[in-house]
């Protein structure tokens, strides 16, 4: 199962692509992902800072009923936020192995342009070269 329980997240679903092939490229996206690091993993640890600071101020102010609520909520947000760059970093890394593999796909959406200069569907401009 892909990321959330798709298996195409980023991928145009009209893409002259199998499912194996589909499966191969989100496998090795997913890979290199881990290779080069999370950056959402410094939005985990700030968020674990920001969590620890909080209880401690909260505590010492206003009680530690409020330092459990600020910690938890900051906690959350970090992981939401945490897990939402990892997956933008796999999904364009999807779509950089599409393009590598000679198929036309928009880097910022996903779509399948066809040779044009640019996205039908978002409007972004391919860079030269890209």
């Amino acid at each position: 199962m892909g990321i959330w329980g798709r298996e195409d997240w980023g991928i145009d679903p009209d893409l002259p692509v199998t499912d194996e092939e589909r499966r191969l490229i989100r496998v090795k996206a997913e890979r290199l992902t881990r290779e080069h690091g999370y950056s959402g993993l410094v939005v985990y640890i700030g968020t674990g800072c920001l969590a620890a600071g909080a209880a401690v101020v909260g505590s010492q102010w206003f009680g530690i009923a409020w330092a459990l609520t600020v910690s938890i909520l900051a906690a959350t947000v970090g992981i939401v936020v945490g897990r939402l760059l990892i997956w933008g970093r796999v999904v364009t890394t999807m779509r950089q192995l599409v393009r590598e593999q000679g198929l036309d796909v928009c880097l910022r959406c996903g779509y399948w342009i066809r040779g044009a200069d640019r996205c039908p569907e978002c409007g972004w401009e391919m860079p030269p070269g890209a």
